[in-house]
């Protein structure tokens, strides 16, 4: 069975590349488990009369897997829906950079370097995708990876009947606690759609237990392209998590389109402290957080600071 391993994060495939398991290589809590492998990928494409269809893995009648440093690449091929569609999937172990102290920037700031903190140990996998040999007859509308069905199905996992919980950044954070029978979202108690920008404020959620390991999904976007993080809920089967990417233009059907940043997956402990913790190692070195914190900046007036009143409007 071919497996690729990342920080404490281990992915299992089958021989025609459908995910067979996602486990802590720590203490081997399997967070995904299917026998007979699923799709962990889907493309919803659009025809020259813009009607809707998709393809998934298990359309394709080649899969090639191969070694690609210390990570794992794998390609799909014939698809007979779609002659010509080639997708890639690389996956490669991801090291979280060691977290910058504090700098303050601004005339007479001083500089900083890099301090490991521990915040950020541990790491996992860096997902990318590639679709090459779109068309006018298959154009791309949406791509979703990683698809991760029956979230936390497997033995000693966090599932929605034995304390699952569900962090989702949207504003200030908010954790779900009664997953089995939480409304997800207001359209659709057993469905819910998050973008970022917008409905989310941080680019990661992340499904655990107390006591136990949690599953981490971040996409490690410095641009703020705009995507979604999707949740399915079935009964008996646990979560579907997926993160959807839209290409420019929509439908695109320029040949090939592979987001511009990877989506990292990674094995924490801590409860939703710890998760946010890994997302908080990588998001405080983007652009948007580089500079430092607030009270550690010189660049920013005295009369901000002091202000008595915030109002935001969203």
């Amino acid at each position: 069975m071919p497996t690729v391993a990342g920080g404490d994060l281990v992915f299992a495939f089958d021989e025609r590349g459908l995910l067979r398991e996602i486990r802590s290589a720590r203490d081997r809590s399997l967070f995904v488990r299917h026998e007979t492998g699923v799709s962990w990928w889907r493309l919803e494409l659009r025809d020259r009369a813009s009607r809707p269809w998709s393809v998934t893995a298990r359309d394709a009648r080649a899969c090639e897997i191969v070694a690609a440093g210390d990570g794992l690449r794998l390609t799909w091929s014939a698809i007979d829906a779609a002659p010509g569609l080639v997708v890639r999937a690389e996956l490669a172990p991801w090291t979280p950079s060691p977290t910058p102290s504090p700098v303050a920037t601004g005339e007479g700031a001083g500089g900083g370097a890099p301090v490991a903190t521990g915040e950020g140990a541990g790491g996992g996998l860096a997902c990318r995708l590639v679709v090459e040999g779109l068309g006018p007859d298959a154009a791309l509308w949406q791509a979703d990876y990683p698809v991760l069905p029956g979230l936390g199905a497997g033995e000693r996992s966090p599932t929605p009947r034995d304390g699952c919980r569900l962090l989702v950044p949207t504003a200030g954070g908010q954790v779900i606690r009664n997953l089995a029978q939480a409304r997800l979202s207001e359209p659709d108690a057993n469905a819910g759609s998050f973008a970022y920008p917008c409905d989310l404020t941080m680019q990661f959620m992340a499904c655990y237990r107390e006591g136990g390991d949690g599953l981490l999904v971040m996409a490690q976007d410095a641009e703020g392209y705009y995507k979604q993080f999707t949740l399915r809920r079935e009964e008996d089967r646990g979560l579907t998590l997926a993160v959807a990417h839209f290409p420019a233009g929509m439908p695109f059907s320029d040949g090939r389109f592979s987001p511009a940043y990877p989506v990292a997956l990674s094995a924490c402990d801590g409860g939703w402290m710890g998760a946010a913790e890994r997302y908080r190692a990588w998001a405080i070195q983007q652009p948007w957080c580089a500079r430092g914190p607030l009270h550690a900046r010189r660049d920013i007036p005295s009369w901000l600071l002091a202000n008595g009143l915030w109002v935001w409007n969203r």
